[in-house]
């Protein structure tokens, strides 16, 4: 019998946190605690980071897919998030997406101009709703294709970022862009 999501999590979690507490462990440094004498952050070493990062990114994963639909979206409610629900709902998204399972599939292109709206702007919304698990991607991401065709590569022209972008880098596509440059400044600002 195969194994289930729910199995898998578990396992992942168990393996992760046992390898967390052994790195912690390594490099001399105690574990998490909601003591009034623990650190109030610390600066953890790549190894550490990541086996965290894995735990925590699993123990969310888990808490997501055993939450129902309603109780998960309630999760999510901060006010970015019921800004992208309400463009969902405004916008008619749901309706315009294939459910999972149908052999057809969407652009965020093809999305963008049903709606009416810029590309971009629809892109970077859907994929948030994605981060949210309101929507899943079908097939390969650009920074996975990327990964193949120009493997090793620091070039950013050729990055997930600019396979999505007609080949601009980053910068590129904020200067073809002002609003969205705005955006990105504002985001750095903090």
């Amino acid at each position: 019998m195969a194994s289930s999501r729910i199995d898998s999590l578990a396992t992942t979690i168990a393996e992760s946190a046992q390898e967390l507490r052994t790195l912690l462990a390594q490099h001399g440094m105690a574990e998490p605690s909601f003591s009034a004498d623990c650190p109030a952050s610390t600066v953890l070493p790549p190894a550490v980071d990541e086996a965290r990062n894995v735990l925590l990114r699993t123990a969310c994963e888990i808490q997501d897919l055993l939450l129902d639909p309603a109780n998960l979206l309630r999760s999510y409610a901060v006010h970015a998030n019921l800004v992208l629900l309400h463009f969902i709902q405004q916008f008619n998204i749901g309706q315009l997406v294939p459910v999972a399972g149908e052999t057809k599939t969407i652009t965020f292109a093809a999305l963008a101009e049903q709606c009416g709206l810029p590309d971009a702007d629809v892109h970077r919304l859907v994929r948030h709703a994605m981060a949210m698990r309101v929507f899943e991607q079908v097939g390969d991401n650009e920074t996975i294709e990327s990964l193949k065709r120009f493997p090793s590569s620091s070039d950013p022209s050729q990055s997930g970022f600019a396979l999505a972008n007609n080949s601009l880098t980053l910068y590129d596509a904020l200067a073809q862009s002002p609003a969205r440059a705005a955006t990105f400044a504002a985001s750095k600002r903090g």
